[in-house]
């Protein structure tokens, strides 16, 4: 089994956000074009590629200061993905999306991306403004 374990995305409504979010200031410009991930051509590319099974994770998650909004993007991206996963058994496996800063609001929201979506990992941003 061909399984790769380096497949980053960007769903289609969290990078609706991130744009959004950069034309108010909130979130440093993207230097290169993100485009939204399209499932049919993924597997299409993974059916030609001779790949199994992919391991989805967000590609450059950033650390966003206001909790809430950390929240709601983890949130679009960890559904995007569960829903590819629950949609294609056996082709898709995801690593959470761990909404920095927030994690350490509860133990809820940190077992939610485990028990809720059934991720088998974590992925976690590493890149501040202003804080680590």
């Amino acid at each position: 089994m061909k399984i790769d374990i380096h497949a980053h995305e960007f769903p289609e409504n969290y990078l609706r956000e991130i744009h959004r979010m950069v034309e108010r200031g909130e979130f440093p410009e993207v230097a290169e074009t993100l485009t939204p991930w399209r499932i049919d051509d993924h597997l299409a590319l993974m059916e030609r590629e001779g790949v199994d099974m992919q391991v989805l994770s967000l590609a450059a998650a950033r650390y966003v200061e206001d909790r809430p909004q950390a929240r709601a993007l983890a949130r679009m991206v960890n559904e995007a993905f569960a829903d590819a996963a629950a949609k294609h058994p056996g082709k898709f496996v995801a690593f959470a999306c761990v909404p920095l800063p927030s994690w350490t609001t509860g133990s809820r929201s940190w077992s939610t991306p485990w028990g809720h979506w059934g991720c088998g990992g974590s992925s976690w941003g590493r890149t501040s403004r202003a804080s680590p």
